[in-house]
């Protein structure tokens, strides 16, 4: 996929995880229907006035809406979801608790890779 199909992928997910429509987005953010919809269909460039105003309506920081940059597709969508909620809820911890909440996913970690295989 370009960048412009995994911005497109990225918008439809991310309207989906909130429960919006196309019209909702469009009078959240204040672009046309047409323009949302030419978004996630890659037919249309995303021009970084128009990421600003989704970013804006949705009240969602940037990272958020860009996150697809620079990372490989997730195989499976389920997972891709787990992976943006738990980066999300990262995110609200202040240091501390980042700290013990990344040691408890590497113990996690270590407990599934010490299981025997089945």
């Amino acid at each position: 996929m370009d960048i412009k199909q995994r911005f497109g992928a990225r918008l439809r997910d991310l309207r989906a995880q909130r429960r919006i429509s196309q019209e909702k987005l469009s009078e959240l953010s204040k672009l046309s229907v047409d323009t949302i919809s030419n978004l996630e269909r890659a037919i249309s460039v995303p021009q970084l006035d128009s990421v600003e105003a989704i970013r804006a309506g949705c009240d969602m920081p940037i990272w958020e809406l860009l996150d697809f940059l620079g990372r490989a597709e997730a195989p499976d969508p389920e997972r891709q979801a787990a992976e943006d909620a738990l980066l999300r809820a990262s995110r609200q911890l202040d240091p501390p608790l980042l700290k013990v909440a990344l040691e408890q996913v590497e113990a996690l970690v270590r407990h599934s890779n010490s299981k025997p295989a089945e």
